[in-house]
């Protein structure tokens, strides 16, 4: 299961997570700095808080373009 909010950091009105079911390809990475990054259907997110069930990523690009997307993903991601 993931969950994913819109990278353009639209939500809905009432901030309700949304959950979708993603059929592309996620590619698993390391920065140049060997942390973990997350990349699928063109965005990079970094890892930011794991848990012993999920593990919530967050838009490479938060602070320089003021992304607001999000990705948790199940721990360990099968």
């Amino acid at each position: 299961m993931v969950s994913n909010r819109s990278p353009e950091g639209k939500q809905p009105h009432n901030d309700a997570q949304i959950t979708i079911t993603i059929s592309s390809i996620m590619e698993f990475i390391r920065s140049r700095r060997g942390a973990a990054k997350l990349c699928n259907e063109g965005f990079s997110y970094t890892k930011k808080k794991e848990t012993k069930s999920t593990i919530r990523w967050e838009c490479s690009q938060r602070r320089s373009d003021n992304c607001k997307g999000t990705v948790t993903s199940e721990n360990p991601v099968s």
